[in-house]
């Protein structure tokens, strides 16, 4: 619908995200120094009460992977937008990496801002390992990636192609 109405940018915001007062007028700026069809925004790591945990995140760095609340995707870019809505739930837990996957595949400029604008809730465990201290009950392991990453390879090969034609994935 935004697309539609005239928007120039699209952004997504995962309920365990939030961001910055100036996130969207930093991603604005960015754009307009750039040009970038992507721009993408660094984030820092919060308990799920908030506070900030002292870890650096490499996950979103705008070059081998970025959360897509994270993305600030203007006009080049809305055509992957549909992708998004087909993603199938199965790979939620690779959902992002599978994006940004196809965004880089598909050559789009991409730019990262300088300074992280997003702020994410974690509730992965390895976040709190890192810091020796417990993780809150329901902690995500990392066995959801695997089961993504199984469930995939053990679709037939019809059904791989179909998400290869889509996303560029094997």
């Amino acid at each position: 619908m935004a697309v539609n109405e005239g928007y120039e940018a699209i952004v997504f915001l995962d309920e365990d995200n939030w961001f910055t007062s100036d996130h969207v007028e930093t991603m604005v700026r960015l754009h307009e120094e750039t040009g970038a069809a992507i721009c993408t925004a660094g984030r820092t790591i919060h308990r799920l009460d908030g506070s900030t945990m002292a870890l650096t995140d490499t996950w979103s760095d705008g070059v081998k992977n970025t959360d897509t609340s994270c993305m600030f995707i203007t006009r080049p870019g809305f055509p992957l937008l549909p992708l998004w809505s087909l993603m199938a739930p199965q790979l939620g837990p690779i959902c992002d990496r599978i994006y940004w996957s196809t965004i880089k595949g598909r050559a789009l400029s991409t730019a990262q801002a300088a300074t992280p604008t997003v702020r994410f809730r974690s509730l992965y465990k390895v976040h709190y390992d890192i810091l020796g201290e417990p993780a809150p009950e329901g902690a995500k392991t990392g066995d959801e990636i695997n089961q993504s990453i199984a469930w995939l390879r053990s679709q037939p090969v019809k059904e791989r192609s179909y998400w290869h034609s889509l996303f560029g994935i094997q």
